[in-house]
Formats: C-alpha cells, sequence, structure tokens
C-alpha cells in the first residue's frame, strides 16, 4: 500500500494550492493486491464522496501524479475492511471550509468531525489510524500538505 499525491493543474487545484500553499492538492490510498490486477486507488472526492477507481485513470490527470511508501505498513486487511465500510460515503464540504480557514488564518476552529463524511485527506489519515498507523497529528482535520510532511513517508516515486 502507498500514498497516492497529485500536483493539479486545473483551477480548482490551483485554489487547493493557493489556500494551503501546497504543491500537493489531492491524495488517495494506492493497493497493488495482486501482481495480475490493476492498482486500484481509494480516495474522496467531491463528486461522487469516497470510492475506488483504477488507478490508470490518473494517466490523464492535468498535472504530476507521485506514489508514496510509507513504512510501517498497516494491518492491510483491517485497512481493506474498514475502507468497505466508507464505500460511498459522501464529500464534506464543511471540514474542506474548516481546514482552509484553519490553513489560511493559523486558527484552530473548534468543530465536531463527522464520521461519516470526508475530504480526500482525512479519509487517508483516518482509515490509516484506524489501523493503529497515526499518520497525523489530528486526523479528522488534516490537509494534503500536511500528510505529504508525514514521517512515515520513506519515498517518492513519480507515476505520471
Amino acid at each position: 500500500m502507498k500514498l497516492l499525491f497529485c500536483k493539479g493543474n486545473d483551477l480548482e487545484s490551483n485554489i487547493i494550492k493557493f489556500i494551503t500553499k501546497s504543491e500537493y492538492t489531492h491524495v488517495g490510498l494506492y493497493f497493488t493486491e495482486s501482481p495480475f490486477l490493476e492498482p486500484m486507488v481509494y480516495e474522496a472526492v467531491d463528486t461522487y464522496g469516497v470510492h475506488s477507481i483504477p488507478a490508470s485513470s490518473y494517466a490523464s490527470f492535468n498535472g504530476e501524479v507521485w506514489l508514496a511508501d510509507i513504512s510501517p505498513q498497516p494491518d492491510m486487511s483491517q485497512l481493506l475492511k474498514n475502507i468497505n465500510w466508507s464505500l460511498k460515503a459522501p464529500y464534506s464540504w464543511a471540514e474542506a471550509m474548516v481546514i482552509s480557514i484553519r490553513l489560511f488564518t493559523k486558527i484552530r476552529i473548534p468543530y465536531h468531525v463527522m464520521r461519516t463524511q470526508y475530504i480526500c485527506s482525512e479519509f487517508v489519515a483516518t482509515k490509516l489510524e484506524e489501523c493503529g498507523l497515526k499518520i497525523a497529528p489530528w486526523p479528522q482535520l488534516v490537509s494534503v500538505d500536511e500528510l505529504s510532511k508525514s514521517p512515515f513517508i520513506k519515498k517518492w516515486t513519480r507515476l505520471y
């Protein structure tokens, strides 16, 4: 399992870069379950919520796509079970706004996080934490940039 990070070039990505002061605009969980199956990405996006797509879908992405190895690896069977429980959970615009305000103003806003809605970075951090890998200090309100700076990331490889 790896983390998939994107550096998008479209309008939405440029807004994310401006607010977060980060080069990364999206993150997902990248799985290669078998050498005979195509790798899959589990992610939370505004149009579909939590879903899975073939990693090859990113070949036409407007920007760069990177893979980050993490160590230690989480318990894969537990991680996949936790992800499956979250499939089709809606995207959380409220949490995206709270994170944006925190990053832009440096003010920490008290906010009750709904574990039934996700943004991309929160989905990744929460699912890893549920398997015992606390990759972020506050996984429910973490940004893509904060995940990209995790000490658990050991190696970066460009995918597309």
